[in-house]
């Protein structure tokens, strides 16, 4: 009796154990924005301009300003902010070949809510506006890789 209680004790905790570990599958993708998050509010992001290595240039034709950053060791190989009369309206990070896929953005914010040609939208969160561009919008899952993630202010 005693050897039965002891098999059914190790078997429960066995059975506990590999029950948490497939509640919470694989792990999730470090969010790749974190690191840039004070770029992604419009006050935040004129700060993190001219604190960081930014190279701006204006564009007369646009009667704005871009402002680029080349991150290293990232996912990105390229961060721009557009600025219309010194008020960031949006910030695009330009993603290395297939380094980021729509499933990954999908596990971050959600399903996105509409496509509109090469662009996926997500709802508003917090006053931003993400956005994906993708090189096809033909037969769309998560594996389709991401070119360019932009965020609107």
């Amino acid at each position: 009796m005693r050897i039965v209680a002891v098999v059914l004790t190790i078997a429960a905790t066995i059975l506990i154990f590999a029950v948490s570990v497939l509640a919470q599958g694989s792990p999730a993708r470090d969010d790749p924005f974190l690191p840039y998050a004070d770029l992604l509010s419009s006050y935040q992001a004129r700060l993190a301009i001219k604190d960081d290595e930014f190279i701006c240039t204006f564009i007369l034709m646009e009667a704005g300003t871009r402002c680029t950053l080349y991150p290293k060791d990232t996912l990105f190989s390229e961060i721009g902010v557009w600025l219309t009369f010194d008020v960031p309206k949006s910030v695009s990070f330009l993603v290395i070949n297939n380094s980021l896929r729509l499933g990954d953005l999908a596990l971050l914010w959600g399903m996105p809510e509409k496509l509109s040609s090469f662009y996926i939208h997500w709802p508003e969160q917090n006053g931003v506006t993400p956005r994906a561009l993708v090189p096809t919008a033909d037969r769309l899952n998560y594996f389709t890789p991401v070119q360019v993630v932009t965020f609107d202010f």
